[in-house]
């Protein structure tokens, strides 16, 4: 049986989750990088084209391809928690092991959970538990990520901005939307030099 002292695998297994998490979202899916350019192409050039800040729903069942992790994200998730259990197990013990890996598995399958609800049509953010205040807060960070302007700089995190306040890359979502969607601008500048 664990000895109190496992549980602080708890707290352990939500920084270094969460730290992954960030890492992984800043460096390799936003910044180009010659051996990781598959993460790069699928998060940057493929989901936030798709998605951006004045269009975060998706509109149908196969809108889900553009936001759901694709299956080498999802392997190399699996290989690191195993890899990371046996380091811990042979480190510090097999109970603080175990804790700490169901923790970060926990966290990583809760991340994409709430990014696909963030990503949820505007009628279901009105049900609960999605029309929460931390829920929609955590949601237009995530909104202000998509941002063109701020997608390489700001809000990284998609469960925990435990690293986003750390490291100085945490902004709070606007209360308005800086600029204006793609095509109501156009639409302004056209008419604004029609005249």
């Amino acid at each position: 049986r664990p000895g109190p002292w496992a549980w602080l695998a708890i707290p352990f297994g939500l920084l270094v989750a969460s730290g992954v998490e960030y890492v992984a979202h800043r460096f390799p899916m936003h910044k180009r990088m010659k051996t990781l350019d598959r993460f790069f192409r699928r998060h940057t050039l493929l989901h936030h084209r798709y998605f951006d800040h004045t269009h975060l729903e998706m509109s149908s069942r196969r809108d889900g391809y553009f936001v759901l992790s694709n299956l080498h994200i999802a392997s190399l998730t699996a290989l690191s928690l195993l890899g990371a259990y046996f380091a811990m197990r042979g480190l510090i013990g097999v109970h603080f092991a175990t804790v700490a890996t169901i923790t970060m598995a926990a966290y990583s399958m809760a991340a994409e959970s709430l990014h696909v609800a963030y990503h949820l049509p505007e009628h279901r953010q009105q049900q609960w538990p999605l029309k929460s205040a931390p829920f929609q807060f955590m949601r237009e960070l995530h909104r202000d990520h998509h941002n063109p302007k701020a997608m390489t700089r700001y809000n990284f995190a998609i469960g925990l901005p435990i690293w986003d306040l750390v490291c100085g890359t945490y902004r709070p979502p606007p209360v308005e939307d800086e600029g204006e969607p793609a095509h109501e601008a156009m639409a302004a500048a056209s008419h604004t030099g029609m005249r």
